[in-house]
Parts: C-alpha cells; sequence; structure tokens
C-alpha cells in the first residue's frame, strides 16, 4: 500500500461539527449585544431627527414639524410651509415604541390615531409637542425627551429606574 497522506471523512465531519458548534455559540452570545445596539440606533435615529427638524427650522427660518407614527416606526421632518417632506428615517425592525411600565409610548402631540408631532419655531424653540418618545429593543428601554427650548436627551431604563443617557 502507497503511504496517502489527506483526511479521512470522519476527520472532516468532525471538523466541522466543531466548526458548526463555535458559530452557533458566537450567534447566541451576540444576540443580546445586536439587540443593545438596534436600540442605540434607534434612540440615535429620533435624538437627531428631532435635532434635524430644529435646524431646518433655523436655517429656513420657519416653522418645521417633527412626525412620528409609533405604529410603523417612521420618523420625518416636515416643512409648515406645504406640509413638504424633508427627512425621513425608519426604526430598525427589532425596535418598537413602548415603555417599560405600559403607559403612553409617546407624549409628543397627537396628530392622529399613531402619529405624533412637534412644531419647532424658527428660533429653535418648540412651541407644541414637548414630551418624549419612548423604545423598546431586546430587554432594554430607552426615552428621548424633547424640552420647550428645543434640547434633546436620551435616557435608559435601569429595570427600577430612568438613567441620563443611553
Amino acid at each position: 500500500m502507497r503511504n496517502e497522506h489527506g483526511m479521512t471523512m470522519i476527520e472532516l465531519l468532525v471538523v466541522l461539527v466543531m466548526a458548526s458548534i463555535v458559530v452557533a455559540l458566537t450567534v447566541v452570545a451576540s444576540t443580546p449585544w445586536m439587540a443593545e445596539e438596534s436600540m442605540r440606533s434607534a434612540m440615535s435615529s429620533v435624538q437627531s431627527t428631532m435635532q434635524l427638524a430644529r435646524v431646518e427650522a433655523v436655517s429656513r427660518n420657519r416653522d418645521c414639524r417633527f412626525v412620528i407614527d409609533s405604529q410603523a416606526g417612521e420618523l420625518q421632518v416636515r416643512d409648515t410651509l406645504g406640509n413638504t417632506l424633508l427627512h425621513e428615517r425608519q426604526l430598525p425592525g427589532s425596535v418598537i415604541v413602548a415603555r417599560p411600565d405600559g403607559g403612553a409610548a409617546v407624549t409628543l402631540e397627537l396628530v392622529s390615531g399613531t402619529t405624533y408631532r412637534a412644531v419647532f419655531r424658527s428660533d429653535g424653540t418648540v412651541s407644541s409637542g414637548t414630551g418624549e418618545v419612548y423604545l423598546s429593543g431586546g430587554d432594554s428601554f430607552g426615552s428621548v425627551s424633547l424640552f420647550g427650548a428645543g434640547g434633546v436627551e436620551s435616557n435608559r431604563w435601569n429595570g427600577t429606574e430612568w438613567e441620563v443617557g443611553f
């Protein structure tokens, strides 16, 4: 018999099974991290879209609106003159608009059904619609608060109370 080099079918199957186990463990271990990153992305989208509405109002020298559809997860910036759509974003599919205590998930001005808004004046202040947008993704909750002066703040739920920052 010749002295052949190579791998047997059994050795190849053992290597494939071991690689599959490592991949499966990696996916399971990274799932909470991916949910946390989706939540961070959603919080950033809400906050930056609110700030974008403020910037548009100041630069256009007229009122602009931040609009959120809490059911569709759609964020918009609209010019109040002609209701023109200026910017549009979508929340990640793994994040929903909800709060940990079951209360109102959006406390901005209700437009209709699941659509809410905040109106920014040309000086950057909010004329109507101050309040919060609460988000849930994975096991975490976060909120974005909009203040009358036009400032925005992100918060995270630690299981018992809200903490500033996300």
